[in-house]
């Protein structure tokens, strides 16, 4: 199965890529899914939770940009392993 038939959509430049899609089958209503392949995590927002990301300013998101963010985070075993993916390593 791909990930355009699971409904997800690649984002990628060269910095990073990232997978969405919008998951309207939850209990508590839809969700946007943001996945990232290379460490395996995934986070889903609920409306409320983007409408507070839409108020952000970009300054306020500046340190989870910082290429140190991602690294400090996996050598301190915040990223612990997560097994989100199918047979053929695409999230779920």
């Amino acid at each position: 199965m791909t990930l355009a038939s699971q409904g997800w959509v690649q984002l990628r430049n060269e910095f990073a890529t990232s997978l969405v899609r919008v998951d309207l089958a939850t209990a508590n209503g839809p969700v946007l899914q943001i996945a990232d392949p290379a460490t395996g995590r995934s986070i889903s927002l609920d409306p409320l939770e983007l409408s507070a990301l839409a108020w952000c300013r970009h300054d306020q998101l500046a340190g989870l940009l910082e290429p140190a963010f991602k690294e400090q985070r996996l050598d301190d075993g915040d990223f612990p392993a997560q097994d989100d993916t199918d047979e053929q390593g695409e999230p779920q």
